[in-house]
Order: C-alpha cells, then structure tokens, then sequence
C-alpha cells in the first residue's frame, strides 16, 4: 500500500452475514413480508482497527439494515397493488444489465456475487393489471437510492484520494421515479416492454458552487427484451435507449447510448446451465472530450459474460 492506504495483504475477510424473513397473511388475498440482515466482519478486530479509515470501517465492518417490507394483495379481479420497499427485476439476462435499471446494486464487492443477490430494494407502489397473456405494471419509486461503491480506504478503490461529496436529491414528488412495463407470455416465447424515468445510478462528476460535486443524471429509458424457446436452448435478447446521460467532460450537455444484449442458455446436461451474454453500448452523440473522464465515456463498451451453473446435491 501507499502511504496513507490500509494495509489488505494477508487475512482479509471474516463474514458471519445473518438474514431473516417474516412472512405474514392478512386472509386469503392480501400477504406482506419483512426481511433483512445483518452482518459483522471480525477480519478488522483481528487485523487491528486503527490501521482502516473510518469511513470504510462504517462500509465494510458490520451492517444492519432492512431488506424487503411490503405489503401485496388484488384490489379486484384484473388489478392488483404492492406497496413497499421492494425489487422489481426486468429483462431476460441473468448476469448483465440492460433493461433491468430500476433497482441499484451493491458493488462494493464487485464480481464476488450474484447479480440476483446485488440488487438493492427500493421503497415504491406497482400496480399491476392483468389479462391473459399481458401483464401492465405501472410504478413509482419514492425512495432516493444509489448503487453503493468501493470506497477509499477498500482494496476495490485504487486512488489514494477522496472523492467529492456526492449530491442526492430531496425527497419531493418531482423526485420520485416512474416505470412502466407491458409483458406478454406466449407459447414457447415471451415479450417485455419498458419505459422509465430515473436516476442514473453511477453518478458524473460536475462543478457547482465552485466545488466539485457528483451528481446524478435523470435519465429516459425505451426498452424491449425477449426469451425464444428451442429443445434444449432458450435465447435471449435486449435493447434499451437511453436519453440524459451527463459527463464531466462535456459539462452541460447531455448524451444518448444504445444498449444491446443478445445471450444464450443450455440446459441440455443433467443438472447443468451454461449461458453466455454479450452486450455493446453504443454512445450515439460520443464527444472525444468524454474520453479518460472519470465515467470513462466510450464511444463502443463491450462486455460479456460465460455463466456454468450446476447442481451438486
């Protein structure tokens, strides 16, 4: 380590994580659960603490935080509510992301876990209408949540630095996030589509009051995804275009992007998965400025991703 930087050579994890759920019906429609957890790591006791910053201590020692509460039930026939802190999963892919925005994530170790265990609920209304094939799924975000990153003082965070203080909004109705999702379930194949209004969860560095700031784009997103089934294959594909996003180079304007997925699934082995994803995100207006800035603004991003899973017991 640098001079300054925490020492995370030798033992660095000791993790007893505890999570607990409550579910609880009403009568025979409504329902509700109550989940969460809490985790404490001895790994920085034993290390000795006075050798980790405060700040990552507060991050990565211990944890005690609410997970789901909501409360579920139909309002009639067709229509049904859920109300609560929540996740709401889009999309089809089961490791990258392109659709599936509404819900950040906890990157503050990034790789080490399941996406489906990464996301972070969200405190938010949905109501859904239903008539066979078609599901209509209207929602509002009313909770203020970003992805929670490496932080300085972490062994994922390289800069010996702090970063500038980051901007959240206030809680107001003009705040609030808004989605919309429109899925049809058909014989051998399904069709999603999305809309949303939102706050980019990665967030651009900007000047404001003569300090440096990160703030958070509100962004517009267009999406669509699908799943076709064939034998032992399911393939899978996503689109989304997305209108606001903002870097530190280009201060003041905004940018578009194109996200797509395509992705396949075998599960022609006994007990045995094997996907493989491929996104490209394509910055439609790119600027030359937005290369080398702290978002990494690139005209094409690649990214794939090889999934084996498999059953033992």
């Amino acid at each position: 380590p640098d001079a300054g930087q925490s020492d995370h050579r030798g033992l660095s994890s000791v993790k007893t994580r505890l999570d607990l759920n409550v579910d609880y019906r009403f009568d025979d429609r409504w329902k509700s659960r109550l989940s969460g957890h809490v985790f404490y790591d001895t790994a920085y006791v034993l290390n000795g603490r006075s050798d980790y910053r405060a700040g990552f201590l507060d991050a990565y020692e211990s944890e005690v935080e609410i997970d789901k509460a909501f409360v579920e039930g139909p309002l009639s026939t067709a229509f049904d509510l859920k109300v609560g802190r929540q996740i709401v999963v889009w999309g089809k892919a089961d490791t990258l992301r392109v659709t599936d925005l509404l819900n950040p994530l906890d990157l503050r170790l990034p790789g080490r876990i399941d996406v489906g265990d990464l996301r972070l609920p969200l405190a938010m209304s949905k109501l859904g209408y239903h008539r066979d094939p078609w599901t209509l799924n209207a929602i509002v975000v009313h909770e203020t949540r970003y992805n929670k990153l490496p932080i300085p003082g972490s062994d994922f965070f390289g800069l010996n630095v702090a970063l500038p203080p980051e901007h959240k909004p206030s809680y107001s109705l003009n705040n609030q996030e808004v989605g919309l999702a429109l899925e049809g379930i058909f014989s051998g194949w399904d069709l999603s589509l999305y809309a949303a209004n939102f706050f980019n969860d990665e967030p651009h560095v900007a000047l404001e009051a003569g300090r440096l700031v990160r703030k958070h784009a509100r962004l517009g997103m267009l999406g669509l995804a699908t799943n076709v089934a064939t034998g032992n294959w399911l393939w899978k594909s996503e689109i989304a275009y997305l209108k606001g996003l903002k870097f530190s180079g280009a201060p003041g304007e905004r940018f578009d992007r194109l996200d797509t997925l395509i992705g396949t699934e075998f599960a022609g082995l006994t007990d045995t998965t094997i996907s493989l994803e491929v996104v490209n995100r394509h910055l439609l207006n790119f600027d030359v400025r937005l290369s080398g800035t702290p978002e990494d603004g690139r005209r094409n991003d690649f990214q794939s991703a090889l999934r084996l899973t498999r059953s033992f017991l």
